[in-house]
């Protein structure tokens, strides 16, 4: 058996000319991005731009058609996303896959090692206390904000590398989701988890991630650090419209 390939880098996360689709057709084309330990990342782009077939390539959900996936210099390559899961890539679906029938305690427990299950609470309680009151509730009682809460909590069960997260702000009100996110800058930085975002609030993903990639028509048109995408928001407008050439003319007038 051929060991797998190994990239010299600091970055938890390198994705290099990436195709990825469905049915041998590509959705994502010639994507590149990195993600670095206690780095947060944002993905942004509008409806259909091909954020979740992004996402769902990293995680190993569906295999790439080119290009190169690594996770801290090693190629994924031939990985399944169960083994991914647990070499430490953890993923917060859009639909949070919650078992509804169980307790949020059980939850977290079906996500936890063998023996370690008071300790992974611990941990995910440490980040998330508002899921202390939660615990001998269903998760299909939870509200919305609280059944996001789990979806995060189980996902830190393992300590993860990299915490994928799929529209966390989805059918939340903004109130909750402004509790949420800022917990996202905890993990990263407390665990030194690198963190990628897909998330439909541009604003509240700039707040905590410190660079941004933006997505329109399966490619990447725009990306830098959120300070210097702030002040670009006629660039954003653009990525999110998928008016490449006007993206293209304003890049070339920014200083």
């Amino acid at each position: 058996m051929s060991k797998p390939d190994v990239i010299q880098t600091t970055n938890m996360l390198d994705v290099s000319g990436l195709d990825a689709g469905y049915n041998g057709l590509p959705v994502v084309r010639g994507l590149s991005m990195t993600v670095a330990p206690g780095e947060i990342v944002a993905l942004l782009g509008s409806n259909g731009a091909g954020k979740t077939t992004t996402l769902s390539a990293i995680a190993g959900l569906i295999k790439p058609m080119a290009g190169t996936i690594s996770l801290a210099g090693v190629s994924t390559a031939g990985r399944s996303a169960h083994r991914l899961a647990r070499e430490g890539v953890a993923l917060v679906p859009e639909d949070r896959a919650l078992f509804h029938d169980l307790t949020t305690r059980e939850n977290l427990r079906v996500a936890s090692v063998r023996g370690h299950a008071a300790d992974s609470e611990a941990r995910v309680l440490e980040f998330l206390p508002e899921l202390k009151k939660c615990l001998t509730r269903k998760a299909g009682m939870l509200s919305g904000g609280e059944q996001q809460m789990l979806a995060v909590g189980r996902a830190l069960v393992g300590s993860p590398k990299l915490l994928i997260v799929d529209e966390m702000s989805l059918g939340l009100a903004p109130v909750v989701v402004e509790r949420l996110l800022p917990v996202l800058k905890d993990i990263a930085s407390q665990l030194n988890t690198a963190v990628l975002v897909v998330e439909q609030h541009v604003a509240l993903a700039m707040d905590v991630a410190s660079r941004a990639y933006v997505l329109a028509h399966g490619r990447v048109v725009l990306e830098g650090t959120t300070e210097k995408l702030r002040s670009s928001q006629d660039l954003i407008e653009a990525s999110y419209f998928g008016d490449v050439e006007a993206v293209e003319a304003l890049t070339r007038r920014s200083p």
